[in-house]
């Protein structure tokens, strides 16, 4: 049971909210694909982690639709270091970070290896859940 229902309202305002951190700055937020544990907290250092590939996103990053985010497809690029991805972060163009998601969550393909190029065809979020 949830002890907060937050109206339809506010839950589109939050949609709307993402997407306009992403794209705060004068050029495109990013993704940033890593390997191992997502911190608990978003935004924590991570220095045991590494970073395997990192995409620019197109300005503006998305649209919403309600409570769905949708976040456009960045352009594949060559994949730095092998490892399994486990989380993304999307930051804006300051780097300032906005969210830390699994990538299981999104249905990525979780097996990158270094040179090969790789896309992310979609990225949904739902902050109505």
């Amino acid at each position: 049971n949830n002890m907060i229902q937050p109206s339809a309202l506010l839950r589109n305002a939050s949609a709307a909210s993402i997407l306009a951190s992403i794209d705060y700055g004068s050029a495109p937020g990013k993704i940033l694909i890593y390997s191992g544990i997502r911190p608990v907290n978003c935004g924590a250092v991570i220095p045991s982690n590494s970073l395997l590939i990192s995409f620019t996103l197109t300005k503006p990053c998305g649209s919403v639709g309600g409570t769905i985010l949708s976040i456009n497809p960045p352009a594949a690029k060559q994949v730095a270091i092998s490892g399994q991805a486990s989380f993304l972060r999307i930051t804006d163009s300051y780097d300032n970070v906005i969210l830390d998601i699994d990538a299981q969550h999104i249905g990525m393909n979780v097996n990158m290896v270094a040179g090969k190029y790789t896309g992310i065809d979609y990225i949904r979020i739902d902050v109505g859940q």
